[in-house]
């Protein structure tokens, strides 16, 4: 966890925190309260949980608790009421009938009023519009998965034209296919990296093939890949995974170098790996250089530390080198 959030970078400036290996929270809480998703959020007063909800809906909740007026028992009942839309949408989605649909709507519009609201916000429940998201996120869903199992062009072309006739007025929708179109060619070409790097890297191994290595990091280095932390994480593999035997450093390079131009150089942790290539390399003035940038565009203090004592680990060597 702590690898994969110094490689998220500036992507992931908050906290993270992680359940207990016996997954205590999961276990005495989440489970306990019947909570399958995240994010789930508990209020808790006197050492009791008096709510338990999408952290959204929390406000409204501690505002009552601050005046001294929420209603534990209102609570409940807009908690069931909650439940009952998800699965109201949920039903919709997956093309329940239209009849049971009008009438279990009708029933969480009358529900809404008597309890003040439903959703989180002030936002009144409207079982029309629900039903148009539940039927457009279904048309959505369709069209991306056919588009990311690389569907024929006709199936493609017939479910985007379903998708689009039910999506909202105010969508875009040409520039949501522009990205879908994106991440499908990124998710192909990173599920085609990693294939061919699984194989790498037992080339590489205790018992490895020089031949079949060569051959493999030549494949890799012609992918063109463009995801920064794909190329990153490739990279640091190759620069300090104890299981390979045989480190070949101008790819670790060449692969940090692109995770490093993919990302404009603005990720810490892919700027470290790169400098860590270059180092490794015996090219010590470019690794102080770059991660001096690393260090630059750092934003976390523990791990900004660890950059810089990085840092000076290279400019002694630097120094050193001086005649």
């Amino acid at each position: 966890m702590t690898k994969f959030v110094k490689q998220m970078g500036d992507k992931m400036d908050y906290h993270v925190a992680m359940d207990t290996e016996e997954g205590f929270m999961a276990e005495n809480w989440m489970k306990a309260a019947n909570q399958n998703g995240i994010p789930a959020a508990f209020l808790v007063q006197a050492g009791k949980v008096i709510w338990i909800g999408h952290p959204m809906s929390l406000e409204p909740s501690l505002k009552e608790v601050a005046a001294g007026k929420f209603d534990i028992g209102k609570a409940k009942q807009r908690a069931a009421a909650q439940q009952k839309v998800e699965a109201f949408f949920e039903k919709a989605t997956k093309g329940g009938d239209e009849a049971e649909l009008a009438k279990e709507g009708k029933e969480l519009e009358a529900l809404d009023k008597e309890l003040g609201g439903i959703l989180p916000g002030d936002e009144k429940f409207d079982a029309q519009e629900i039903l148009k998201q539940a039927k457009f996120q279904s048309a959505m869903q369709a069209y991306q998965k056919a588009v990311f199992a690389g569907k024929d062009d006709a199936e493609v072309a017939k479910l985007e034209a379903a998708a689009k006739a039910v999506a909202p007025k105010e969508m875009d929708f040409d520039a949501i296919k522009k990205q879908l179109q994106q991440y499908a060619s990124r998710a192909k070409g990173g599920q085609d990296a990693q294939t061919i790097f699984d194989k790498y890297t037992a080339a590489v191994g205790e018992n490895g093939d020089k031949e079949k290595a060569a051959d493999l990091a030549k494949q890799l280095g012609d992918l063109k890949l463009t995801d920064p932390q794909l190329l990153n994480e490739m990279a640091w593999t190759i620069l300090t995974d104890d299981t390979i035997k045989q480190r070949d450093l101008p790819l670790a390079t060449k692969l940090a170098k692109a995770g490093v131009d993919a990302s404009e150089a603005k990720e810490p942790a892919v700027l470290d790996t790169y400098a860590h290539a270059l180092f490794d390399s015996g090219k010590v003035a470019e690794a102080v250089e770059f991660q001096k940038k690393a260090v630059a565009a750092c934003e976390d203090a523990d791990m900004k530390s660890e950059l810089s004592d990085t840092l000076k680990k290279y400019q002694a060597a630097a120094d050193k080198a001086k005649p």
